[in-house]
């Protein structure tokens, strides 16, 4: 019984053990003044005590006496995300992207119903809109002049009343408490050839544009707040005590063998910088044109 020594250690014998394989005791006889004695030295580590084994009857007892679970009334606590990145809007094949762009409007009313009517707590919206929005007519690759379907004014106006259309059918959403619109700039946003200013990107006045439209009419759409990047990432705590959400376009995530790759070194490299966006829970990023989801970290 090792108690008495661990507790004069300091720690707790309800905690902790000794290792019993580990216990070493060597003696000597040693010469004093009052003759031979025996010395002695012990040795042994200590260590957490592994955990008890489960009690399989207990368990199995456990599951057959599981009750269902009552289904959850939907409140308004949690917030459904939507990404709206890539349109490249007056890009060849425009009208099939305004066609698809329609339909999501529907799909996203549609999830939101089935989220609440599955007992998520839904009454949020968080809107991500992550760059690219239009195509641009120049200064991105050779061709593009001669392929542009429409001109700069057009797409801007074209994209500007898809957004608009969507926020406007959104913000009617049964149980929706409020909408938040969190908008990152894209390189196709870029003023090119000129670069001006990171933040100087169309990306960012297309849904600035949708802010000043839809706050003529506070009383329909009070509920729906913007909030532009002040540089090429954002991060936002949209929830109280919830995750830290980060934007960025993902054009400045440099290089990888594949695009899961550069973002997740990018995103390591911007932690070990300790820069806002390195520190956010959940990342969102666009550019690559296609759906991914990992787990990092």
């Amino acid at each position: 019984d090792w108690s008495m020594i661990l507790t004069e250690l300091g720690l707790d014998p309800q905690v902790y053990e000794v290792a019993s394989d580990t216990v070493s005791v060597r003696s000597w006889d040693t010469p004093t003044a009052e003759g031979l004695q025996r010395a002695f030295y012990f040795r042994a580590d200590v260590r957490l005590k592994k955990p008890g084994k489960a009690d399989i009857d207990a368990l199995i007892a456990d599951i057959r006496k599981r009750k269902p679970r009552e289904k959850a009334e939907s409140g308004g606590e949690s917030m459904m995300v939507v990404v709206v990145s890539d349109t490249q809007i007056g890009k060849e094949g425009t009208a099939e992207t305004v066609q698809r762009f329609i339909r999501s409007m529907d799909l996203v009313a549609q999830r939101w119903a089935e989220l609440r009517k599955a007992g998520r707590p839904l009454g949020r919206l968080l809107i991500a809109c992550l760059g690219d929005l239009i195509e641009q007519v120049a200064g991105h690759y050779p061709s593009q002049t001669y392929t542009a379907e429409l001109d700069h004014g057009e797409q801007m106006r074209v994209m500007r009343r898809l957004l608009i259309e969507a926020l406007v059918r959104w913000s009617k959403l049964p149980g929706l408490q409020d909408i938040l619109v969190a908008a990152v700039p894209g390189n196709h946003g870029e003023q090119r050839p000129v670069l001006t200013r990171e933040t100087d990107n169309d990306d960012l006045h297309i849904v600035e544009m949708a802010a000043d439209v839809l706050s003529a009419n506070p009383e329909a759409f009070g509920h729906i707040q913007f909030v532009l990047a002040q540089s090429l990432t954002q991060t936002l705590q949209p929830i109280v005590d919830g995750p830290v959400i980060g934007l960025a376009h993902g054009h400045q995530t440099g290089s990888g063998a594949n695009p899961q790759a550069r973002v997740q070194k990018w995103w390591s490299d911007q932690a070990l910088g300790q820069t806002a966006i390195g520190d956010c829970d959940i990342l969102l990023t666009g550019h690559y044109h296609s759906f991914q989801i990992a787990t990092v970290g």
